[in-house]
């Protein structure tokens, strides 16, 4: 009798994991197909997007003076100046702010920026804005052909003018970070190793543990199109943290309003903050073609010194 119960279960057992599995690999599968449908649908649309932009890296630069206001001066061993036109160079400084916590200092800065994401019409444009400041010390268009940058460098003394310096690449070059909302979704599709479990809020947990023994978590969201509310991937060496905490309305688009991006890197057990960003009220505007083309359309204020091809503008954010 116990052997006949034994084999019984054992039966039940297997059964019921084939449908767990076969429910599961379904899952998989709708979800992959919504993910491609939906993320092409962004793809294909053009839009100006506006937000809030905070930046914080974090440098192992040697720190050379402590300042009482919780700001450290470091050196820079990737920069070098020279005092005079014959005079030595030495590695540049900078003033850094210091974390108390990680014993590291870090810079921060935080900016307006507005883009214009031709998406499918291959064209874009970046602007970035000082807080309270209505002209951009920034600008990258590409018009389909070129790329074109400006950057409007702030004057030491009231007395001079701003300098703008301009120059003209080839082809598309995203030369300096921007956002898009795509970023909101998993990049690459899931397969059967992905284990997927319903939460109470109707959300989806979607976990996976890789064949390099690193780790893959995140929390979906099937009613904003499964966008990815929190996202975390560990190695060995590395752990990256994502949050969309606000979502917002384009159109018939459901899409992020606020996004949350934080990578550390492991050091003997403990995480250290290596980039934290932030895009915060974020707005969008679809655009026609008609619109969107126009809008990437960019002619060089009067004055502008223009660099030669080839030549960097010494401007930072260059990846």
């Amino acid at each position: 009798m116990l052997k006949k119960l034994i084999v019984i279960l054992s039966v039940f057992i297997v059964l019921n994991i084939g449908i767990y599995s076969q429910d599961n690999t379904m899952k998989i599968s709708e979800i992959n197909q919504k993910l491609s449908s939906y993320t092409n649908d962004i793809r294909s649309v053009p839009m100006c997007i506006t937000l809030d932009f905070y930046y914080e890296k974090y440098v192992y630069y040697p720190i050379i003076e402590n300042h009482s206001d919780n700001m450290v001066l470091v050196e820079n061993p990737h920069s070098t100046v020279r005092l005079g036109s014959k005079g030595d160079e030495k590695k540049a400084t900078m003033k850094c702010y210091f974390s108390e916590e990680y014993q590291l200092p870090f810079i921060k800065t935080s900016k307006r920026v507005k883009q214009v994401l031709g998406n499918s019409i291959k064209c874009y444009r970046t602007e970035e804005f000082k807080t309270g400041e209505a002209e951009p010390y920034l600008v990258e268009a590409f018009d389909g052909t070129k790329t074109k940058v400006l950057r409007v460098m702030t004057p030491v003394s009231e007395e001079q003018n701003k300098k703008k310096l301009g120059q003209i690449l080839q082809g598309p070059k995203y030369m300096f970070r921007r956002f898009h909302p795509r970023k909101a979704w998993l990049k690459d599709s899931l397969d059967d190793s992905t284990n997927i479990k319903s939460l109470q809020d109707n959300r989806l947990n979607i976990s996976r543990t890789n064949s390099d023994a690193s780790t893959f978590n995140a929390i979906l969201s099937p009613s904003n199109n499964y966008m990815v509310m929190e996202k975390k991937f560990e190695s060995e060496s590395s752990f990256t943290e994502i949050k969309v905490t606000q979502t917002t309305k384009a159109g018939d688009l459901i899409l992020p309003n606020n996004f949350e991006e934080i990578r550390y890197r492991i050091i003997e057990g403990k995480r250290i903050p290596v980039e934290v960003l932030r895009y915060s009220n974020i707005t969008y505007k679809i655009l026609t073609p008609e619109e969107c083309i126009d809008a990437c359309k960019f002619e060089f204020p009067e004055g502008t010194i223009m660099r030669e091809k080839g030549q960097l503008l010494g401007l930072p954010g260059i990846r």
